[in-house]
């Protein structure tokens, strides 16, 4: 989406009327999303405009796919859990006994892999454990936030580079959304139909706890 020629040929073909007429709806609607496409990378801007809108994008485009090659990674390798807690939570003693623990002789060394920690969820009566376990397996390191912050940041200069106010306004631009206001409005539509149902599917797992 970057090829002038090709962009000016498509132009010429959606907008010459001789070319045109021999065109079916199918071809022409297929045609008019190919030329937004074109003209929301830039195509009509100058070329120092469309060189940084591709380096941006590549940048964006690396920078996620290693965000997104990360996700998986947690901050520690395991949380530590006292002894006598852990053994009167209800955890199976063949659960525990897999367990290494820490040099005073005192922690378990719970890790943040494998199946041993989701085991330990759904067998401990203890909440403090688990939710100790359950916020270690989802704290990721301060290279990921580093990560995350880098995207949102190209994201951001991209937007601005395309006149946009921020990254949702430009990749809502030409969809049925339209814009940012129009996703939430959806969303806040979609929470006032399922909010009671989920309500009711909230309240019988907490009168199970």
């Amino acid at each position: 989406n970057t090829d002038v020629t090709l962009y000016e040929t498509l132009k010429k073909v959606l907008t010459e009327e001789p070319i045109a007429k021999l065109l079916s709806k199918e071809e022409t609607k297929v045609g008019r999303i190919l030329l937004e496409d074109f003209e929301k990378s830039g195509i009509c801007m100058t070329a120092d405009v469309r060189d940084k809108f591709i380096s941006l994008s590549q940048d964006i485009s690396l920078v996620g796919q290693d965000f997104i090659n990360n996700t998986g990674i947690v901050r520690e390798n395991y949380v530590t859990v006292d002894c006598n807690e852990l053994e009167k939570s209800g955890v199976p003693l063949f659960i525990v006994s897999k367990l290494q623990k820490d040099i005073t002789s005192r922690h378990y060394k719970i890790p943040t892999y494998g199946g041993i920690p989701f085991a330990i969820l759904r067998a401990s009566t203890n909440e403090d454990i688990r939710e100790k376990i359950w916020t270690a397996l989802h704290s990721c390191p301060d290279d990921q936030i580093t990560r995350l912050t880098h995207l949102v940041k190209l994201r951001s200069i991209l937007a601005n580079l395309m006149g946009k106010s921020g990254f949702s306004e430009y990749q809502l631009d030409g969809k049925m959304a339209k814009t940012p206001q129009g996703v939430k409005k959806f969303i806040n539509s979609l929470v006032a139909s399922t909010q009671p149902l989920a309500a009711k599917e909230l309240q019988f797992i907490s009168d199970m706890k």
